[in-house]
């Protein structure tokens, strides 16, 4: 099977890098060869495979990512993070309904990662970011608002299924499909010093462009989750919830709209969800002393606005605004 791997890196990942270069060794079909892609001025990590290449690029959850499959020499690529582990016959199953021609990229399905239960799934559903949905024909959809639904059984899931976005941690997929997403356009995304929403901007430009997407169930993989414990990273978060949020609605969902009364639905929405989540924000600003999460909240708003004012040709979404 011919395909790359690309690793997203710092470097830093440690045990848990070694977990993954472990899976890597035991697959049972083999790379053509292993990228690891660095910011400039990071070390290669101590742990090796010895036949990997390095590739040094500017440092952003996108920008490595982008590297990682324009380096690649394969037709197809697996994208990683440095903190994963899997099956010796992962590739195998991944890949199959590219295989058969069924999609364009996959990922493997894995429940942990969509919001928990309780508090922590009623919020984001209230204020339409993200909202649980009971049917199975697809495991993530992109909505109105510029959130997003996502299959709340997904223990049911039993096929491939269809999705506009998943967590970009691991992803197999014909390296043609991701280089026509042309996602160096959407570098907007590491503006903010936390790059959320970088994983949806990527799949669903994807999807936009032409390219299916699927995710995988019933496969053995694991997210181990090195992240950083960065104390400013709430702040940081709340304001790139706001600023990336305005700028992909803009993007992905109001300009994709073609008749006036879909714009119209999309303004709606996505006013529900700025009035709502800011009110969420300021309750916790209250209550939960969040003040400085609230502010960035805010600001994240005002200079989402800000740039697409300058970016964008913004009239249009003007004049609905006024028609509503």
């Amino acid at each position: 099977m011919n395909y790359s791997i690309a690793i997203r890196t710092l470097g830093k990942g440690g045990e848990k890098y070694s977990k993954l270069l472990k899976s890597i060794q035991n697959l049972k079909d083999r790379p053509d060869e292993v990228i690891v892609v660095l910011p400039f001025g990071y070390s290669p990590p101590k742990e090796l495979l010895g036949d990997e290449r390095f590739v040094y690029c500017e440092k952003g959850m996108m920008m490595q990512r982008i590297v990682g499959y324009e380096s690649a020499c394969s037709e197809y690529v697996l994208l990683v993070d440095d903190d994963v582990e899997f099956e010796p016959d992962f590739i195998r199953k991944v890949s199959m309904p590219i295989q058969e021609g069924k999609a364009d990229i996959t990922f493997p399905i894995y429940p942990d990662m969509l919001p928990r239960k309780g508090v922590r799934t009623l919020i984001p559903a209230l204020t339409l970011s993200a909202v649980p949905m009971l049917r199975r024909d697809m495991y993530t959809k992109v909505i109105a608002s510029g959130g997003w639904a996502y299959c709340g059984v997904p223990e049911q899931i039993d096929k491939p299924v269809q999705a506009h976005s998943a967590p970009g941690t691991c992803l197999y997929a014909k390296r043609e499909a991701l280089l026509k997403a042309d996602l160096r356009k959407e570098l907007w995304v590491e503006l903010p010093k936390y790059a959320l929403w970088d994983d949806m901007v990527m799949f669903y430009k994807a999807w936009l462009s032409g390219s299916k997407v699927m995710g995988v169930p019933n496969l053995i993989f694991e997210h181990l989750d090195a992240g950083g414990g960065n104390v400013n990273r709430s702040v940081e978060a709340s304001y790139a919830s706001g600023m990336n949020h305005v700028i992909f609605w803009y993007r992905f969902v109001y300009q994709q709209r073609k008749s006036s009364v879909a714009k119209l639905v999309a303004i709606a929405a996505f006013i529900y969800w700025m009035v709502t989540s800011s009110m969420y924000n300021l309750l916790n600003a209250i209550f939960r002393k969040k003040g400085k999460e609230f502010k960035a909240f805010i600001n994240g708003l005002i200079d989402g606005y800000g740039f697409i004012k300058k970016k964008e040709p913004f009239s249009n979404v003007e004049k609905s605004l006024r028609e509503l």
